[in-house]
């Protein structure tokens, strides 16, 4: 931002995160609507009902199944967190994962226990 002289916007957020994706979103979309129309009311539940989340921690109930695009360490240790949370009951996961040039033994550290069954491939 320094070198491009922009302006610098920072967002503390909490939860986890899903939680604070939304956060900076929701922040990001009320500084630049406006900067479009500064006498527009901004309507944040209309905002959050636009969000799609396609795979990140999307829930396929009738299948059973999650999508989630975590791609390092830290965002296996958010959706574990997740999972955990959501899923108190289910001990035993199947995941299907797949890398290419990713930290993928501390991706899986990070995310499988002994209970789980993994699937791996390119």
């Amino acid at each position: 931002a320094k070198a491009l002289k922009a302006k610098l916007i920072q967002v503390k957020t909490k939860g986890t995160y899903k939680q604070r994706n939304l956060e900076l979103a929701l922040d990001s979309w009320k500084y630049i609507s406006k900067q479009i129309d500064a006498k527009r009311e901004i309507n944040t539940k209309e905002f959050l009902n636009s969000l799609t989340f396609n795979g990140r921690f999307q829930y396929l109930k009738k299948k059973k199944i999650i999508l989630d695009g975590a791609h390092n360490p830290a965002g296996a240790k958010e959706l574990k967190l997740l999972l955990n949370k959501e899923f108190k009951k289910k001990k035993k996961k199947i995941f299907i994962l797949g890398f290419l040039d990713k930290d993928y033994k501390n991706f899986i550290n990070n995310l499988i226990t002994k209970e789980d069954i993994v699937i791996c491939t390119e």
